[in-house]
């Protein structure tokens, strides 16, 4: 079955506001670096890039060229990616 794009932001992590709001998680209120996706969403990123092989398929993100961020799933397209703050937010409850 297909995820709708909307599933697919919340699955992501994809559910930043979009400007002119400040990039502001807020749940924690961390100041975190704002992307466009393709599915029309924001998304948060943690500012330092990760090796990919220590980032699960499924949540390694990749700037484009463009600026947009993409949630590759396929073969790696670069050594490092970036992850949603989603992932590492202090105020997100353990699970």
């Amino acid at each position: 079955m297909r995820r709708t794009d909307e599933e697919q932001a919340l699955e992501e992590g994809a559910t930043a506001l979009p400007p002119p709001l400040p990039p502001v998680c807020p749940r924690c209120g961390a100041e975190r670096e704002r992307r466009p996706t393709g599915t029309g969403h924001y998304i948060l990123l943690e500012p330092e890039a990760l090796p990919v092989a220590l980032v699960p398929v499924g949540h390694r993100w990749y700037v484009t060229s463009d600026g947009c961020a993409v949630n590759w799933t396929g073969e790696a397209l670069a050594a490092l990616c970036r992850i949603a703050h989603r992932r590492v937010c202090d105020d997100l409850p353990s699970g």
